[in-house]
């Protein structure tokens, strides 16, 4: 494996043929198996409706990074009315006036770190965390600063391959409400910088 980045073209043909292709077995969202990011286990368990996925996936990492990182009073304000008003705000209008999404498998720990080019050039992804989501969460891990892919030619490349869900204008909208969980449990998952990481 090369180390140098990976071809944005490449990648981001492969991520959504990938996205395009596998489809829940059930219908659902979730995973048969308990899924892990780091060592962080994932609430994965199947749900028909996607806003109650999410905000289970959500309050899950939530939960650990308090019990890990502390409590934070004006955090855990921020958290409650993300998941009472935001979440089902944003994620129910992919679903409203006649719109649908489907579960589709996605990586769901997809940085540079895992992912890798061939001496050819050939694109290879690993150590996945894997479930079936709205295919639009796999690139908001691309937000995080802390990541090298964050480079936005990423994202761009990913949307001329797998065009907006509907409402496409709250696209970047949905993208960073998205990241909110990779920013949550990388900071349960790095505890040497985990406050740091939820300070930003």
């Amino acid at each position: 494996m090369s180390e140098r980045m990976p071809d944005p073209d490449s990648l981001c043909a492969r991520l959504a043929s990938l996205h395009r292709e596998r489809k829940s077995p059930n219908d659902m969202y979730g995973f048969h198996i308990t899924t892990c990011q780091g060592r962080i286990p994932q609430s994965v368990m199947w749900e028909t409706n996607w806003t109650t996925f999410f905000i289970k996936l959500l309050q899950h990492v939530i939960k650990l990074d308090s019990e890990f990182n502390g409590y934070w009073e004006e955090l855990d304000k921020v958290e409650n009315r993300l998941i009472a008003a935001v979440i089902p705000r944003l994620l129910n209008a992919l679903t409203e006036n006649g719109r649908s999404i489907h579960p589709c498998l996605i990586h769901a720990d997809l940085w540079e770190g895992n992912i890798g080019t061939t001496k050819d050039g050939n694109t290879c992804i690993y150590d996945s965390a894997a479930f079936y989501a709205h295919n639009e969460m796999e690139v908001a891990n691309w937000r995080g600063y802390y990541n090298k892919i964050s480079d936005k030619v990423y994202t761009q490349t990913y949307l001329k391959y797998y065009e907006p869900s509907k409402p496409k204008e709250e696209w970047d909208d949905r993208n960073r409400l998205y990241s909110i969980y990779y920013n949550v449990i990388y900071s349960a998952n790095h505890l040497d910088q985990g406050k740091a990481i939820r300070q930003l």
